[in-house]
């Protein structure tokens, strides 16, 4: 039996290898690049200016598709609370613990959050991050024609169904990054919870079930207008 089991992971792995050199990565349609004109500048409380330079100013450092499929927005409202909104194509997709913690950050995994809003629900996953007095929460997810996801397993596996069975896919990464330090959290991810539940109510419809989840009115069309 226990030769079994060493068998049955062996071929697992080497199904799985087969699997990613064989099929081809899912190709994601529609409007790949951000529609910045449907994200508002100012909202509710909310002032913001575009910062999508200034996170990638190292281009070289950047694969070329994943800048111009990625939009980022500093926001601050008259209490001086600082969001950092970060949507991206998800053809570009890079898990976050990854790329952080090779950036020098040093993250650790909290409860995911449920945001209850007045037309939808949304689950997010959250970690906190630090290096040396830069630290922060971020809030984040995955959306795949309009399907909230937050298990990097589950998105690896849709993108596999999907290239797969040659079916569209529209998809993004989205983050709320919130500056925070150990006495703080509860109160950044409630800063963070409140800044999406706004932007909620600030966005379009259709565009806002593509990277907050479909919402309780029905919107299944899988496209998206410049």
């Amino acid at each position: 039996m226990k030769f079994l089991n060493y068998y049955i992971v062996i071929l697992i792995l080497v199904f799985g290898i087969t699997v990613d050199l064989a099929i081809p990565a899912a190709e994601y349609s529609g409007n790949t690049y951000i529609p910045r004109n449907k994200i508002p500048s100012s909202f509710a409380d909310w002032r913001g200016k575009d910062m999508s330079h200034a996170l990638f100013l190292d281009i070289s450092n950047v694969d070329a598709l994943a800048y111009t499929r990625s939009f980022a927005y500093e926001y601050v409202n008259s209490s001086g609370q600082e969001i950092i909104l970060v949507i991206s194509h998800a053809g570009s997709y890079h898990y976050p613990k990854v790329c952080l913690s090779e950036s020098g950050y040093v993250m650790h995994d909290l409860e995911d959050e449920e945001i209850v809003m007045h037309n939808r629900k949304l689950k997010t996953s959250v970690i906190y991050t630090e290096n040396y007095g830069d630290d922060f929460i971020s809030l984040y997810w995955v959306t795949m024609n309009k399907e909230v996801i937050i298990n990097w397993t589950d998105i690896k596996l849709k993108q596999l169904y999907y290239s797969i069975f040659d079916k569209d896919l529209v998809g993004f990464i989205v983050r709320v990054d919130v500056p925070a330090d150990r006495s703080d959290i509860v109160e950044s991810i409630a800063i963070a919870k409140q800044f999406i539940t706004e932007l909620n109510t600030s966005i379009n419809n259709e565009f806002s079930d593509y990277i907050l989840g479909i919402s309780n009115h029905d919107s299944t069309k899988v496209s998206i207008t410049k």
